[in-house]
């Protein structure tokens, strides 16, 4: 659960809306569903294994990032996930 909380506060700063659920599976809201399919695929290719969530398993205009955690995350681990979103969020204009 440490993971998800450190790493939830981390993307939250960068400016990404993660939501308010303590669940170590944490969303990130993208909303367009091209956006977060281009989102996906730049961490991808970061080296970030994560799910987009696109419509009909989410409402429309609701698309979204799904990012897993575990205790066995190390610090180096959530930095590296963190990183790699500001890196990809940055280029698509997701975030500042």
């Amino acid at each position: 659960m440490a993971a998800a909380v450190r790493l939830r506060a981390d993307l939250a700063g960068l400016g990404f809306g993660t939501g308010a659920s303590p669940a170590t599976i944490i969303p990130v809201h993208v909303g367009d569903v091209v956006l977060c399919c281009r989102l996906w695929r730049e961490l991808f290719d970061e080296g970030i294994f994560a799910t987009a969530m696109v419509p009909p398993s989410v409402p429309d205009g609701q698309a979204l990032i799904r990012v897993s955690t575990t205790a066995l995350h190390t610090d180096a681990q959530l930095d590296r996930i963190a990183s790699a979103f500001a890196t990809a969020g940055r280029r698509l204009g997701l975030i500042p």
